[in-house]
């Protein structure tokens, strides 16, 4: 018989609960031969307890009239308790009353269902009463189970394998292999052909799908049935579902490894990138983003990410997305829910990236308290529509992950603040090396200049005269720099000079006796002019200037300044760009600043832009030069310190306008003090010449002379630096 041979325990009762028939599964189960078990209490075989609690289960049973799966603890014969999971039915007589029990045991502490030791029987050599009556048992049975002749046709399946994978008989009976994925089908084959030599299969690992496209992961358990004349007639399967026990293992060990992984990771990009890999292996989608809010701005951003078979993540690492619910992650954010689109076709919502492609996209916020610091987004998951599940699972892993998130991100504005103050410790050693430097050689100059005339060691007018010229011109050179120096640290004590002023007032009569000793009549106006000079505010007047024809005007006043430098100046100049509102000195220091800047770090052949354009928010003037370029560290500190982007032992004290001269450092300093002032962006963009890409590295200063250049053409794209004045006319200036 075919219950005689199949690997679970097959079993009659009477209503009083003795067995009647057993199979030779549960004789294994009990421990106990088929003697010992026929025409005995079930009962007998477990404690006083658990058998009262079993007969108490069966009344309720045959009140019901409905099956039950319930579990017994029964005693092996060395005295050990031993569990089956038992599945009972009620047998009904004609008359509608229950005349006995009907069951199926299995071993719970077996992981897979044993395997079949012995032949199926003779499948057709019970009579008709009896395979009708095991009829009901495959029935019952909650493991999907399918016959197979061995021409591949399908005899039967039972119910739990149509509830399982949805497909019927009469659809199996029509392809027989659609339940068979493609990449499964050699597989299957190969173990088709192994159950025929061996007889029986125990425990494969294999995938099905369903009849609505799921792919499930089953264990199959198969053995060969025999004919009358004890040959080969089928096959019996039976197919367990373990594709959501499996799921769910992985996503314990999958939040255990990031749980457990986190605290390795405290640089914030390189943590965020495991999560996002983890996230997409996990759910597989295709992208997978952590995007983080901007408080400040009102605004969040992609800060790291993963996209399939792409070699890195690039795409959206600068991109910025408004916190307004018209866009996807501003929605999930700003609603603090998970958000789930199916169909992108249906929905007004904007995406930062590209629709196309995306088919449906998950996103969950990322909650620290009752703050929320961002969102995970995914998009497009292989084979399946996102679902609840997806996203509570998502949820889950933005749970575990959001104050690791803060730390990191704390810990990179630790970093960043303590390499700021590295990069500000540098630029202060250089400031001060920069002023020794600045003022070392012109008070030589002077020293030495004052000495010889002192010693009247000169033949003639001639030498004198050009003592004094060189006297005078490191003169200029220092108040030139005091000038600079006043532009950028103006902010006059405003309580000194009325102090001193009332000082002075007070002493009126007593200075005035003593300057008329010392200095004469006009001593105390000579003392008062000088307390307003260091200490009175001044008031720079505003001008109504048109930008273009100004900017124009300097352009040709300072070109005679570097006519001795083979440089192309192109003027690129609207004459209706606009007006401002600025002193017309400011201006006037402002564009002199940035050629003189051009021109001093530009080699000769090089090519310096000067445009001037009218934008939305105002006039627009921008300096471009094909010049050496700034290193990207200057760039960081270019406007936040005193700066010049020469190294002081590199250059030497030449001529303004010269390449590399050498200039005192503050031009640009000083224009960032002045768009403070009034109101206008200054921005920068610069690329370093590779060939020299340290502050130390020096340039020759031509390409006739640089043995990387074969023409000045190369030597025009190797660098380059643009500085732009956005000046905005639509909010008024600052207060000066």
């Amino acid at each position: 018989m075919l219950l005689e041979e199949v690997p679970y325990g097959f079993f009659e009762i009477d209503i009083e609960g003795f067995f009647t028939f057993i199979n030779k599964a549960l004789c294994r189960f009990f421990d106990r031969e088929y003697q010992e078990l026929k025409n005995h209490k079930f009962t007998e075989f477990m404690s006083h307890d658990h058998g009262q609690e079993a007969l108490s289960c069966l009344l309720q049973i045959g009140e019901a009239k409905k099956p039950v799966k319930i579990s017994w603890e029964i005693i092996h014969r060395n005295g050990q308790p031993h569990f089956l999971e038992v599945f009972i039915l009620p047998n009904i007589c004609s008359a509608g009353e229950v005349n006995g029990y009907q069951g199926m045991a299995r071993e719970v502490s077996r992981s897979t269902i044993a395997k079949s030791r012995k032949r199926i029987g003779q499948l057709y050599t019970a009579t008709h009463e009896t395979e009708h009556r095991y009829q009901a048992f495959l029935e019952f049975l909650p493991i999907p189970l399918l016959v197979q002749n061995l021409d591949h046709s399908v005899a039967y399946i039972n119910p739990a394998f149509e509830e399982t994978f949805g497909w019927s008989r009469s659809d199996l009976e029509a392809n027989p292999f659609a339940y068979i994925p493609d990449d499964q089908v050699k597989k299957t084959n190969t173990g088709k052909m192994r159950l025929l030599q061996d007889g029986a299969l125990s425990g494969i690992e294999t995938q099905r799908l369903t009849k609505d496209g799921r792919v499930l992961d089953v264990i199959n358990d198969g053995s060969l049935f025999y004919d009358l004349n004890n040959k080969p007639a089928g096959i019996v399967i039976a197919l367990r579902d373990v594709t959501k026990s499996r799921k769910n293992d992985e996503i314990f060990q999958s939040l255990f490894s990031i749980t457990t992984a986190l605290h390795h990771y405290s640089e914030l990009n390189t943590l965020l990138t495991f999560i996002c890999h983890r996230i997409q292996t996990l759910l597989g989608v295709q992208h997978a983003h952590v995007i983080l809010v901007d408080d400040e701005r009102h605004e969040c951003y992609f800060r790291a990410g993963v996209v399939k078979d792409a070699d890195s993540y690039h795409p959206f690492s600068k991109a910025k997305i408004p916190l307004d619910s018209s866009y996807f992650t501003g929605r999930v954010i700003l609603t603090g829910k998970p958000f789930i689109i199916h169909d992108l076709t249906r929905e007004d919502i904007n995406l930062v990236i590209s629709k196309q492609g995306v088919k449906s996209l998950l996103g969950v916020p990322i909650k620290l308290g009752d703050r929320i610091i961002g969102a995970i987004v995914v998009i497009n998951k292989t084979g399946a529509a996102f679902n609840q599940e997806d996203s509570g699972l998502l949820s889950s892993i933005a749970d575990i992950i959001s104050l690791p998130i803060e730390n990191a991100r704390i810990n990179d504005e630790l970093r960043s603040s303590y390499e700021e103050i590295q990069s500000l410790n540098r630029a202060k050693d250089r400031i001060i090396e920069h002023l020794s430097h600045e003022l070392r050689t012109p008070l030589a100059v002077l020293s030495a200049s004052l000495g010889l005339l002192a010693s009247n060691k000169y033949p003639d007018q001639g030498l004198a005269a050009r003592i004094l010229a060189r006297s005078q011109r490191n003169l200029r050179r220092i108040t030139e720099m005091q000038s600079k120096i006043i532009d950028i640290t103006r902010n006059p004590d405003y309580r000194m000079h009325q102090s001193l002023s009332s000082l002075l007032e007070l002493c009126t009569d007593a200075l005035e006796s003593v300057v008329d000793l010392e200095l004469g009549q006009d001593g105390v106006e000579a003392v008062r002019r000088q307390i307003d000079q260091y200490f009175k505010p001044s008031s720079p007047v505003l001008k109504h200037i048109e930008v273009g024809p100004f900017v124009s005007a300097i352009i040709e006043s300072i070109k005679p300044r570097f006519a001795h430098r083979r440089l192309k100046v192109i003027k690129d100049i609207s004459e209706s760009a606009g007006f401002i509102d600025i002193p017309d000195d400011v201006l006037n220091k402002i564009v002199i600043g940035l050629i003189r800047n051009a021109v001093e770090y530009t080699p000769d052949e090089g090519k310096i832009i000067i445009s001037v354009k009218a934008r939305d928010s105002g006039p627009e003037l921008t300096v471009t030069d094909t010049g050496v370029g700034i290193t990207e560290e200057n760039q960081q500190l270019i406007f936040g310190n005193y700066f010049t982007t020469a190294d002081v032992n590199k250059y030497t004290t030449g001529t303004p306008y010269d390449f590399m001269a050498g200039g005192s450092g503050f031009d640009l300093l000083r224009i960032k003090v002045f768009s403070e002032q009034y109101n206008f962006n200054f921005v920068l963009q610069s690329y370093r010449c590779p060939h020299i890409p340290n502050d130390g590295d020096i340039c020759p200063g031509s390409p006739n002379r640089c043995s990387y250049c074969d023409s000045p053409t190369y030597c025009h794209h190797s660098g380059g630096t643009s500085f732009t004045i956005q000046f905005n006319t639509k909010s008024s200036s600052s207060e000066t």
